[in-house]
């Protein structure tokens, strides 16, 4: 799935007002593969510019709500 350019400038972290980018399928299959159970049932994501956040794309629609959020704090996330 690929989110317009111009929607994406729109688009920041709630919480902190980071820019997001779109997750592309690779780092997104690297994800799932470390994480747990929460990250395996994403079809995409938004990370935020610190790279400690994702924001889960449901249906097609990117779910930017802070509870919802998952975070990526874990030692084995590293910068894509």
């Amino acid at each position: 799935m690929t989110i317009s350019k111009q929607f994406m400038e729109l688009l920041c972290c709630p919480a902190t007002h980071q820019p997001l980018r779109e997750v592309s399928p690779t780092e997104l299959s690297r994800l799932q593969q470390e994480g747990g159970q929460e990250l395996a049932s994403l079809e995409g994501a938004l990370i935020r510019e610190d790279q400690a956040v994702l924001y889960p794309i449901r249906d097609g629609i990117p779910v930017l709500i802070t509870e919802e959020a998952i975070s990526l704090s874990r030692a084995e996330h590293s910068p894509a």
